[in-house]
C-alpha cells in the first residue's frame, strides 16, 4: 500500500493543477454597456426636464447598468428642431424634437398640433402611441424618412393665452402682436392679430420689452416653468386644446444594435408607465402652478360657451382643410387625423389628466 504522506501528495497535486487549469481557462465575456446622449431644449427644472430624468434612471436601473443616458437640457446641443436631426445623424443617440418645428418633416404627426383636437393630454398620447404601432405610414415618416425610432411621445398641458391686458373677447386679440408657434400662428392671423413666432424661452424677454403684447397657445405649466405670468399678468383659456408633442427619438442604427432584451426595456416603459408617469407629474404641475398664480395675483378668465364658438367659426374648418392640403399626400393626412380623432375620443373617456385651470 502507497504511504500516507505520498497519498495527500497526490491529492494536492491535483488540486493544484485544477485550479491552474481553471485560471487559465478563457472568462466569460462581460455584457456590452453602452452610453446615450440624449438631447434636451427644455430646461432640467421644468416638468419635462424632469421627465427625462426618471426616464434615463428607470432605463439605467433595468438595465442594470447596461445603458446609461447622459441627459444634455436646456439645448446645450441644439433648440427643439434641431433634436431630430441630431438623432437621425447619430450625433446625439436621442433627440427631443418639437413637432410644431417640423412639420414639414414630419406631416402626419403635424396633424396632432392643430387646435381643437382635445383637451386631454393622455388621451392624445395613447392614441399616438397606438398608431404608431399600427399605422405604418406614421412609422415609416419616423424610421424610413429619418433614420429614428420613436421611443416615447407626450404631448403638453393645455393651451393657455397670456396677456399683458385683460382679455376677455376676439377683439382684444385684433391689432395686437401675439407670440406663437405651430398652427397658433395661424390662428393669431384668422382672427385678426399679428402672429410673432418664437420658441419658448424667448417670450419672456419678448414680453417685458413690448415686443409682444400676449402669447396665444402657450402650456399652463410653461407660463409656471418660463416666469410669464410675471409679465402677462392675465391667463386665458381659450379651449383651443393641446400645443403639440415633443418626442422620444433614438437613431435607427444605435436601435438595431442594442440587444433585443434591452429594446424591450425601453418598449416597456413607454408601453407600460410612460403616459401614466407624465400625466401624474401634468397634474402635480397643474396644481403647483395656479397656487403660484393666485399668490401673483394673476387674473384667470376662461372663454364662454358662446365666445368659443365665435372663435371656432372662423378657424374651423379652414384651418385644418388648409392644414391637410399643405402636406405632401392629403388623403394619407386626412386618414390619419381622422384615426387619430377617433382614438383620442375612445381614450378621453378614461383620462386621468386633470384640467389645471381653477374652478
Amino acid at each position: 500500500m502507497p504511504k500516507l504522506g505520498s497519498a495527500v501528495l497526490v491529492v494536492c497535486l491535483f488540486i493544484t493543477l485544477s485550479l491552474l487549469a481553471a485560471s487559465c481557462a478563457p472568462k466569460p465575456a462581460a455584457a456590452p454597456t453602452y452610453t446615450l446622449k440624449m438631447h434636451s431644449a427644455l430646461l432640467r427644472e421644468s416638468v419635462q426636464g424632469g421627465v427625462l430624468d426618471w426616464y434615463a434612471g428607470e432605463i439605467f436601473k433595468r438595465t442594470n447598468g447596461r445603458v446609461k443616458i447622459e441627459v444634455y437640457h436646456g439645448g446645450q446641443l441644439g433648440g427643439p428642431r434641431e433634436g431630430l436631426e441630431l438623432a437621425s445623424k447619430g450625433v446625439a443617440e436621442i433627440g427631443n424634437p418639437v413637432v410644431n418645428f417640423l412639420t414639414d418633416k414630419l406631416p402626419l404627426s403635424g396633424m396632432t398640433i392643430l387646435p381643437y383636437l382635445t383637451a386631454s393630454s393622455d388621451a392624445s398620447m395613447w392614441a399616438f402611441r397606438d398608431l404608431y404601432k399600427s399605422y405604418a405610414p406614421l412609422r415609416e415618416e419616423f424610421e424610413v424618412k429619418q433614420n429614428v425610432r420613436l421611443i416615447y411621445a407626450w404631448n403638453t398641458h393645455i393651451l393657455a393665452a397670456g396677456s399683458k391686458a385683460p382679455f376677455t373677447k376676439m377683439e382684444d386679440i385684433k391689432g395686437k402682436k401675439w407670440r406663437g408657434s405651430g398652427y397658433t400662428l395661424d390662428v393669431i392671423r384668422m382672427l385678426g392679430g399679428s402672429p410673432v413666432p418664437s420658441g419658448i424661452a424667448e417670450n419672456y424677454e419678448m414680453l417685458q420689452k413690448g415686443v409682444v403684447d400676449g402669447n396665444i397657445g402657450f402650456p399652463y405649466d410653461a407660463i409656471y416653468s418660463y416666469k410669464q405670468y410675471e409679465v402677462a399678468p392675465y391667463i386665458i383659456d381659450w379651449s383651443g386644446g393641446l400645443q403639440g408633442f415633443n418626442y422620444g427619438v433614438m437613431n435607427l442604427d444605435t436601435w438595431k444594435k442594442l440587444p433585443p432584451d434591452i429594446q424591450k426595456v425601453f418598449d416597456k416603459i413607454y408601453e407600460e408607465e410612460f403616459i401614466e408617469h407624465v400625466t401624474d407629474e401634468y397634474n402635480k404641475i397643474g396644481v403647483t402652478a395656479t397656487k403660484a398664480f393666485q399668490a401673483a395675483n394673476v387674473k384667470f378668465y376662461k372663454l364662454p360657451p358662446e365666445e368659443v364658438a365665435r372663435w371656432k367659426q372662423i378657424v374651423l374648418p379652414a384651418l385644418w382643410d388648409g392644414a391637410i392640403a399643405k402636406t405632401p399626400a392629403p388623403a394619407a393626412s386626412r386618414e390619419f387625423l381622422d384615426k387619430y380623432i377617433a382614438l383620442t375620443q375612445k381614450y378621453e373617456a378614461k383620462s386621468k389628466y386633470v384640467h389645471p385651470f381653477p374652478r
